[in-house]
């Protein structure tokens, strides 16, 4: 039999203000229509503080709308995006310390089942 090809279309936009000697604020959305999935709406905003750090914090909306006809027993609407809600993270950029490429990133995502996501990242440059 024929299967369904996977498909996921995401459509943005973002602005960004630069704000006189304090730095730039960056603000956008997206919207993620996903075949197999529901659809998402995903808020943002950075905040940069010159090269030197930037403050993040986002926010996922699922539609739950999802009908596949194939499955007509179960009722898609009723499953859960558990990453549905809010994130949020800052950087550090070391480079002006070190000389070299190098800054440390941080991200918490909160779910809605198990513990949250925290992440942490050294990052260099070569």
């Amino acid at each position: 039999g024929a299967a369904d090809m996977p498909f996921v279309m995401d459509m943005g936009a973002s602005y960004r203000l630069n704000l006189a000697g304090l730095g730039s604020l960056d603000v956008g959305a997206t919207f993620e229509n996903n075949h197999s999935a529901q659809d998402e709406y995903r808020l943002f905003s950075e905040f940069n503080f010159g090269n030197l750090a930037s403050v993040r914090f986002a926010n996922i909306i699922a539609t739950e709308v999802v009908d596949d006809d194939k499955t007509p027993e179960i009722d898609e609407s009723d499953i859960e995006n558990i990453f549905a809600s809010y994130s949020f993270g800052a950087s550090l950029n070391l480079k002006q310390f070190t000389g070299i490429d190098l800054s440390i990133d941080y991200g918490f995502i909160a779910t809605k089942f198990f513990n949250d996501n925290q992440i942490f990242a050294l990052r260099f440059g070569i």
